[in-house]
């Protein structure tokens, strides 16, 4: 063989090899796991998966963790025992809202075990202890579980390690196991969930859900069928809400990106005359609100002066607000293209 010809093969032998190199990473960019810890649909389905606590609200009135019953309580000077089935909780709701000038608090019978949202648990020895915990945690100021919404397993996820630029493939069974995957992500972390898999809706209505669009779609179909809990402190109207806080952007998506930094430094003001105001430092944005009904679906329409707030103006679909928190969406293409906007209290 010529060396002539020899150096041909070669050459071509490179050419071909490099092609097929950069085919293959086309390919792996193509599949490269789309959701982080911040994704939406990551947050829903961690309320799905997560161990329930706003189901005893009405006992503990808080929901960073649940009462593991059965449990001994006394409310008002009466005596009630919450057993495993939930018997005692329409007692307790009753007995607080028979008299206005009782003070409602309810008095465990120690020890007792609590159960976290991420499925830990710890026993509680007495009172001090029981208020030096509720001191520790906080206000919630979170979205509760979605309780009426079931996952089936198994579930599989791929996760993308984008040092080595490999994937790995995990199993899950069950709900404690996800939502610690989920609870634990890092940033920088992507995944994807292998489709398809089957969840429950809220009649215990079987569905194959095939991609992101479909799983995120049907939890948020079945959000307002889920169960309200007794709450000593109900959510306001949500234009007295809106109008009486400042508030912030504690989360973007649109047009696939997250532009949540693009915020930073912001707060917002809405006024009870449709006009509103964003603040950063000496610079000051005025624009207008308007919330509507939209055949069932309650809307807040945003816009502001200048092209700065741009991403932000948009008839958004009012999906769910606690006192702290509201969640907007916004969908476009025949519903394959969802925005998101939440608003996070100032």
């Amino acid at each position: 063989m010529s060396s002539m010809r020899l150096l041909s093969i070669l050459f071509l032998s490179v050419l071909f090899f490099a092609s097929c190199q950069e085919e293959k990473e086309y390919e792996e960019d193509d599949n490269t796991p789309s959701l982080n810890k911040n994704s939406a649909l990551t947050g829903l389905v961690a309320r799905v998966v997560q161990n329930p606590t706003a189901w005893d609200d009405i006992m503990d009135d808080n929901s960073h963790f649940n009462i593991v019953l059965p449990v001994s309580v006394q409310v008002n000077n009466q005596n009630v025992t919450v057993t495993a089935t939930n018997d005692g909780l329409e007692q307790i709701f009753d007995i607080k809202n028979m008299y206005n000038n009782d003070d409602d608090i309810v008095h465990f019978q120690f020890p007792i075990t609590v159960k976290f949202r991420n499925y830990q648990t710890q026993t509680v020895l007495n009172q001090a202890e029981y208020n030096q915990l509720i001191s520790s945690l906080g206000p919630c100021t979170f979205l509760d579980e979605i309780s009426c919404v079931k996952v089936q397993y198994p579930v599989i996820v791929t996760v993308y390690d984008s040092s080595s630029q490999e994937a790995d493939s995990y199993t899950f069974t069950n709900n404690s196991g996800l939502y610690a995957f989920l609870n634990n992500l890092s940033d920088g972390d992507t995944f994807n969930f292998s489709y398809p898999f089957s969840v429950l809706d809220s009649n215990n209505n079987a569905h194959v859900v095939t991609s992101d669009v479909a799983f995120n779609q049907l939890i948020e179909d079945n959000i307002g069928q889920c169960p309200t809990y007794g709450n000593t402190n109900p959510t306001p109207d949500f234009i007295t809400l809106l109008t009486t806080n400042q508030w912030y952007v504690s989360y973007c998506y649109k047009d696939n990106t997250d532009e949540t930094s693009h915020y930073n430094g912001y707060y917002f003001n809405f006024y009870a005359n449709g006009t509103s105001k964003a603040i950063k430092n000496a610079t000051q944005i005025n624009g207008d609100w308007t919330k509507y009904q939209d055949g069932n679906k309650q809307k807040l329409d945003l816009s502001f002066s200048g092209n700065t707030l741009e991403y932000m103006e948009e008839d958004w679909e009012i999906i769910e607000y606690t006192t702290t928190l509201i969640r907007l969406k916004h969908t476009s293409g025949g519903g394959s293209e969802i925005d998101y906007l939440y608003l996070a209290k100032y």
